[in-house]
């Protein structure tokens, strides 16, 4: 039941889905059940398919480049104390 290994959450949903999917085969179409079951499937289902990433990778590279410029500037700034100042 408990297993060790990290998961990804479509693994976990698929999981669920095949779990709920069991269940139906032992209710009655016809009951309040079956159609709750069938409810949650259904959002499970269309929780899969959102497949959007975290963070793109042009975000990261930005702020990278971005916290990169404000270390260069406080690095020249550190060594040019007076030069670096308007006068």
């Amino acid at each position: 039941m408990f297993t060790l290994k990290n998961k990804s959450a479509k693994e976990m949903i698929d999981e669920s889905i095949k779990h709920l999917v069991d269940q139906m085969d032992m209710e009655s179409p016809d009951s309040d059940e079956y159609r709750k079951i069938a409810e949650n499937v259904k959002i499970l289902q269309e929780a899969k398919a959102q497949d959007k990433p975290f963070i793109s990778g042009d975000a990261i590279f930005g702020g990278i480049m971005t916290v990169g410029g404000i270390a260069l500037v406080l690095y020249y700034e550190k060594l040019g104390v007076i030069t670096s100042k308007a006068v």
